[in-house]
């Protein structure tokens, strides 16, 4: 899961991950591993493609924003040598 253990402690607290607590061990079931680290990992490229779709809108704007401006200096030139 790549996370501390007391990380992984307190998830089982919580009840976020199926355990059982067997004196001071916790039994975690494989399930419910391979079901966070799914979920884990759907995560992670849920965050990366929202990045990249920000990251996407943001260049768009910028170039539209820089040919708005472009287009008015032009415009402001054209007009001061009439």
């Amino acid at each position: 899961m790549r996370v501390h253990i007391s990380t992984v402690h307190e998830m089982c607290r919580r009840g976020q991950l199926v355990a059982m607590k067997t004196g001071r061990d916790w039994r975690i079931s494989a399930a419910a591993l391979r079901e966070k680290e799914q979920l884990g990992d759907i995560h992670i490229k849920l965050v990366h493609d929202i990045a990249e779709l920000s990251a996407q809108k943001t260049a768009t704007l910028v170039m539209e924003r820089l040919a708005g401006a472009i287009g008015q200096n032009v415009a402001h030139q054209r007009c001061s040598t009439e």
